[in-house]
């Protein structure tokens, strides 16, 4: 019986994201689920400038879709050069971090990959492969959308997880707030939430660029503290 984590594709997600990844046997990538235009899936945060603190988005520009439109049809508008504003902002924010020059030519190549991109969970998805492969994430990635399932809620969950013979199923705390706690224990499938925010409050890794701030972009704990830092902190998490 397997761990399964599902969440949708976001662009270079927070480190949390990858935390779920860490617990899990097999993570769901929700590409068929209707766009939120308030989510992470076309954007990622990172400090707005050295020294201030306050974060910014790098927002991924997407063509206009109807309302409903699944993620796996949210196209990128190509007819901007929005690789190269990125990675001048990365430039800008992380040129003196003390993991910059290990890992800023990584982003510049990744980047480069998905420029030509069409659709925008295809970028996502191959940049959290890479993420995931660096960090020795060893969870199965699948989308959604190749599985024989459609729905929404918990139901939809529940489905996805049994298909995959989930026993545990690995959320993050905000999920709290909706997720049908009973249909989960009448499914017999164990409900392990995960607290990356809070545990980051209590294990801050250091950021050169000035005082702390939570919830940054995974880029920004490879800038700082590198990869064994990051596989330290999720050791730490787990005691």
């Amino acid at each position: 019986m397997s761990t399964i984590a599902i969440h949708q594709p976001n662009y270079y997600p927070w480190l949390g994201y990858f935390y779920k990844l860490y617990l899990a046997d097999r993570m769901i990538l929700l590409d068929d689920v209707a766009y939120s235009k308030g989510s992470y899936t076309a954007r990622t945060l990172i400090r707005k400038l050295p020294g201030q603190a306050c974060a910014s988005y790098l927002s991924v520009p997407i063509k206009q879709s109807p309302l409903g439109t699944p993620v796996n049809k949210i196209g990128i508008d190509t007819s901007r050069d929005w690789t190269a504003l990125h990675l001048a902002r990365l430039h800008q924010v992380y040129r003196q971090s003390p993991y910059f020059n290990e890992f800023f030519p990584l982003i510049e190549w990744q980047l480069e990959m998905v420029a030509g991109y069409e659709y925008l969970a295809d970028a996502n998805i191959y940049l959290i492969r890479e993420i995931a492969d660096l960090l020795s994430c060893e969870a199965e990635l699948m989308r959604s959308s190749s599985l024989p399932f459609f729905g929404k809620g918990t139901d939809y969950l529940i489905d996805l997880i049994q298909d995959q013979g989930g026993a545990v199923y690995v959320s993050g705390s905000g999920a709290d707030k909706y997720q049908d706690k009973a249909a989960f224990k009448k499914a017999e499938i164990e409900l392990r939430y995960t607290h990356t925010y809070r545990d980051l409050e209590l294990y801050r890794y250091p950021q050169y660029q000035g005082s702390w701030l939570n919830g940054l972009s995974i880029i920004d704990a490879l800038m700082n503290i590198g990869v064994a830092g990051i596989r330290r902190l999720f050791e730490s998490f787990e005691r």
